[in-house]
Order: structure tokens, then sequence, then C-alpha cells
């Protein structure tokens, strides 16, 4: 499991990145990426898609419709990032975009009983990313880190781990 979880974090790492850099900085940095795929949307969907495939195989089984119902929330999650919430003045809140990226997963929690781990996830995941930002200004340690805390805290929902 811990292997998965390594593996995870490398990919939404990565897709994090890929999803939130322009076609010429990619041309720059990873000139070996196919440019078609330099885009948010990769982003959105990797890392969903990476999520949804661990909580499917890792943790207890749910209804089809309940992985469905996560994967539509969290890929709406991984679209905004709360610059037009109260307070945020235009800036991207952080700590709402993972708070929400956490979220997502309660049609998982109500499927399986997860509702602490999901929970506490959620509230990690948003205080992360937003201690991380407040801290770093490069953009390429924030975006990795960000995709890599998606994939981490997915150890806080093994039953028994908080």
């Amino acid at each position: 499991m811990i292997i998965s979880i390594i593996v995870a974090i490398i990919i939404c790492a990565f897709a994090y990145r890929i999803g939130g850099m322009s076609k010429e900085e990619a041309r720059k940095k990873l000139p070996w990426f196919p440019a078609f795929l330099v885009r948010g949307f990769t982003r959105d969907l990797v890392c969903m898609l990476t999520v949804m495939a661990w909580v499917y195989f890792f943790l207890p089984r749910v209804e089809n419709s309940l992985y469905f119902y996560s994967a539509v929330l969290m890929y709406g999650a991984m679209t905004t990032y709360w610059d037009r919430f109260p307070g945020c003045k235009g800036e991207d809140n952080f700590f709402m975009h993972g708070l929400f990226i956490g979220l997502a997963l309660l049609p998982i929690a109500y499927g399986s009983g997860l509702w602490m781990e999901v929970i506490a996830r959620a509230f990690v995941l948003g205080f992360l990313m937003h201690v991380w930002c407040a801290i770093f200004s490069n953009v390429d340690m924030e975006e990795y880190a960000r995709g890599g805390f998606i994939a981490l805290t997915l150890l806080l929902l093994i039953p028994g781990f908080i």
C-alpha cells in the first residue's frame, strides 16, 4: 500500500505541475513531454483518476455511483481556486482548494462510513496547501507539492490510521 501511495504522489505531483505550466515553460523544463497535454485539463483529470483508482482499490467498496459522484466533485474542486471567495481579493485560496478536493470524497464516506477519515483528510489537505504556499513562492515547489499532498493525504483515509 505504501508503494501505491508513493506512485500516486509522483503521478499527482507531476500532473498537477504540468497542468499549471505554459507551453513555453514546458518546452524549456520538460521538452520530452507532449505539448498537447500541457493544460489544466491534464491536472484535473489525472489527479482525479489517480485518487479515484487508489480509493477504489484500497478502501472498502461502495456502490459504483458513489465513485462517479466523488469523481465529478473532485474534478470540479480541482478546477477552482476560490479566488472570488470573500476576503481573497482575487488571490487563490489554497486552503479552500485543498479542503474541497478532500470533501469531494464525501460520497465515498457515505457509502463506507469513513466520515471522520474523509473530513480529517479534507482539513489536513487544505491546511497543507495553504501553509506550503504561504511559505514558498517558487511555482515549481508549490505545484509539485500541492499535487503530491493530494495523494499523500490518502494515507489518512486508511481505517485506523488516525
